[in-house]
């Protein structure tokens, strides 16, 4: 074999090496075989379509078409199972079993940067929940999430977290957007309202390490209640999920309601959630808008959101017990005091009558 032989012949082999790295197999159909891309996402190759990264890759051939047909046949592609999975910090790709799953899971933009201060997002939490202590709660929290985004043996802090605030522009789905940048897009999960949580899809919502609903109206004793009540306190569940059969699905998710109003829905004797009004005040609009203003600049293009990364990372997480009811607040003894008065007044009604 000459020089440029073997050469071509090495040039074969890397680049088969290459295509089972990134691709795998899904399906074999009318003679077309359909291959899937692990770093884009992409579901639908065919054959063409990986000529043409073989070409991109510097295949070297007079006849591209026959060479590239010529390794893609000759590779042996994982056969991946379009079920996906949600697994923190593991491959695009997760053998499972024998079975190679897609991980819906993907690595956050955002790295850690402990030379950047997080001090502006700590001020900013206890200005706007009114306290160092539910700062210091919430953050604790998070924290642990972010260095357990996946929980084992279907475990999970029994805690969801409600942030009111009657004031808009106050920032609460700035907080939303923070720990969507820094645990990253896949890792969160935001709905418009509860309406999307008993939908046939409603089962998304609970994959992921956090799911947040912006506009909460949740009536007490009703259905929706009953179903958070199940959702937050359980790490699995079955349903059936849209254009799927019934079946069991993982439920790593914690719940943030975001509101205008206090809740009206929480039962007196309630573990499950932390409530907090979201709200500071200010001499004048145009001072809002600046501190505001400053803030997001802070996250988006100062490193805010790199240092917030690192604060999490860092964070002593050891007194964050998952099985621990939610911290009392002022604003839920004020809710739960409410809710126990009218329970009260109702019954001394029937008994009057």
């Amino acid at each position: 074999m000459t020089k440029v032989a073997q050469q071509v012949s090495h040039d074969k082999y890397q680049l088969a090496d290459w295509l089972r790295s990134r691709f795998y197999f899904i399906k074999q159909q009318g003679g077309q075989t359909t291959y899937y891309d692990a770093e884009t996402g992409v579901r639908t190759l065919t054959k063409m379509h990986l000529v043409e990264h073989l070409i991109s890759q510097g295949m070297h051939s007079d006849d591209p078409l026959s060479t590239g047909l010529e390794i893609i046949n000759n590779v042996f592609f994982t056969p991946i199972v379009l079920q996906e999975v949600y697994l923190p910090r593991r491959p695009k790709v997760v053998n499972i079993q024998g079975n190679h799953h897609l991980n819906s899971w993907s690595e956050p933009t955002i790295e850690p940067n402990n030379a950047i201060s997080a001090k502006p997002f700590l001020e900013h939490l206890r200005r706007m929940l009114g306290s160092k202590a539910k700062a210091d709660y919430l953050i604790d929290m998070v924290a642990y999430r972010y260095q357990n985004p996946k929980m084992l043996n279907d475990q999970k802090p029994h805690v969801a977290f409600y942030l009111y605030g009657e004031k808009h522009g106050y920032g609460k789905g700035l907080f939303a957007g923070t720990l969507e940048a820094v645990f990253g897009e896949s890792a969160v999960t935001k709905v418009i309202d509860q309406s999307a949580l008993n939908s046939m899809s409603a089962v998304d919502v609970w994959t992921r390490t956090w799911a947040v609903v912006e506009e909460v109206d949740v009536k007490k004793g009703s259905t929706d209640y009953n179903r958070l009540k199940t959702m937050i306190g359980g790490g699995a569940f079955s349903a059936a999920r849209k254009g799927e059969h019934f079946r069991k699905h993982e439920s790593p998710a914690q719940l943030i309601m975001l509101s205008n109003h206090a809740p009206t829905f929480i039962e007196p004797n309630d573990r499950r959630f932390f409530i907090s009004e979201w709200t500071t005040t200010f001499e004048s609009v145009e001072e809002k808008n600046n501190y505001f203003s400053q803030y997001a600049t802070w996250l988006k293009e100062e490193g805010g959101y790199s240092a917030i990364a690192s604060l999490l990372a860092k964070r002593d997480i050891s007194q964050v017990k998952i099985e621990a009811p939610a911290m009392m607040t002022e604003e839920k003894q004020a809710v739960v005091s409410l809710m126990t008065d009218r329970a009260v007044e109702e019954i001394k009604l029937i008994m009057e009558e």
